[in-house]
């Protein structure tokens, strides 16, 4: 049977590129690694320093539609606090703490609607 190492990435559509690649940067410490072009949409590859990739597509259709997806999340290890503020401050809205660790998990919605889980919790 295959065994999967690791996720390879996270594929959304936005509405507005440097947008989400400014939000991401901002709010997550995510970096561009490259872009590509496809049939006329541009994509944009985010790392972060462990090597997890989002993809962030420009084709403005179906940007924000969750499509089954509940949400995905980051690992931010001691930094919920500052992690919140960065996501506020950067166009993103607080939704609020997780009820099963309230103190380290965090529900946030990135500006084109998407649900993004915060864990806070330390090493």
């Amino acid at each position: 049977m295959p065994v999967a190492r690791r996720m390879n990435h996270v594929h959304i559509r936005v509405s507005d590129l440097d947008r989400s690649i400014r939000f991401y940067g901002a709010a997550f410490g995510l970096s561009e690694a490259y872009r590509d072009e496809e049939d006329g949409e541009i994509l944009v590859f985010l790392t972060t320093a462990e090597g997890d990739v989002l993809t962030l597509n420009s084709a403005s259709t179906g940007a924000g539609t969750m499509g089954g997806v509940e949400h995905f999340g980051f690992r931010v290890p001691g930094q919920l606090a500052d992690c919140v503020n960065a996501v506020t401050e950067n166009g993103g809205t607080f939704l609020g703490n997780a009820g099963w660790e309230p103190d380290h998990v965090a529900y946030v919605r990135d500006p084109d609607g998407y649900v993004v889980e915060i864990d806070g919790r330390p090493e």
